[in-house]
């Protein structure tokens, strides 16, 4: 089980790479249009990092693997109760609220439903 994690981290790597080469494009491609000022400010304005979230790299991740695991999550009553608010519109996004609630004290869930999603995506995991 241990080498199937770097295989997920690199999508992450790989998102990274290719924000990185388009950066570079962009910057080789206005390179003879802008003046000096301006290309000093894009390559210290630009970033060389991708904006990512948490639902970015879940959906990322769970993009990558052979099964669709999401569904699976969706289903537990932890995911359910987080998307029963109108905003919440995907498991990922779910699971990302789920955990800014526990990480900044504001909100408490059941702890016997904390471990199911965990559970139910190892459970798929291991079928693959």
């Amino acid at each position: 089980m241990a080498d199937k994690k770097p295989k997920l981290s690199l999508v992450i790597v790989l998102g990274a790479v290719s924000h990185l080469s388009k950066r570079e494009q962009v910057i080789d491609s206005l390179s003879s249009a802008a003046d000096l000022d301006v290309m000093q400010f894009l390559k210290k304005f630009l970033s060389k990092n991708p904006p990512t979230s948490l639902d970015a790299v879940l959906k990322s991740m769970t993009g990558a693997l052979p099964v669709d695991i999401m569904d699976r999550i969706a289903a537990t009553s932890l995911v359910a109760e987080a998307m029963s608010n109108p905003s919440v519109r995907t498991p990922a996004n779910a699971l990302r609220i789920v955990r800014n609630n526990l990480a900044h004290g504001t909100r408490g869930y059941d702890a016997e439903n904390l471990g199911v999603p965990r559970q139910r995506s190892e459970t798929s995991l291991r079928r693959i």
